[in-house]
């Protein structure tokens, strides 16, 4: 079963997407809440490691494309395409 983003998980993907396939502190995306970065880690839209500092650093997963636009990450890259986010945001696609 598919699960729709919430408008806070889609704004939170939505800034994890314009670091691009970065790894960054959570310090770096203000206003991001435990429970929203809970789900789309539990998702799997984003990714999560220990840093050099010793503090989590996150990066959007190159599926989250797919979540947001449709299109894997790497066909959007090689296409030229413009792309136009999805009306709704859902995870795993509904088939």
């Amino acid at each position: 079963m598919s699960h729709i983003l919430t408008t806070r998980e889609r704004r939170v993907l939505s800034k994890f997407d314009e670091n691009g396939q970065k790894w960054a502190p959570s310090l770096k995306f203000p206003g991001m809440g435990k429970t929203t970065m809970k789900a789309l880690l539990d998702l799997g839209l984003i990714e999560t490691k220990l840093g050099a500092s010793g503090y989590d650093v996150f990066k959007i997963h190159p599926d989250a494309s797919i979540c947001m636009y449709g299109k894997p990450h790497d066909v959007m890259l090689n296409s030229g395409e413009p792309h136009l986010p999805l009306k709704v945001w859902r995870w795993p696609l509904a088939e």
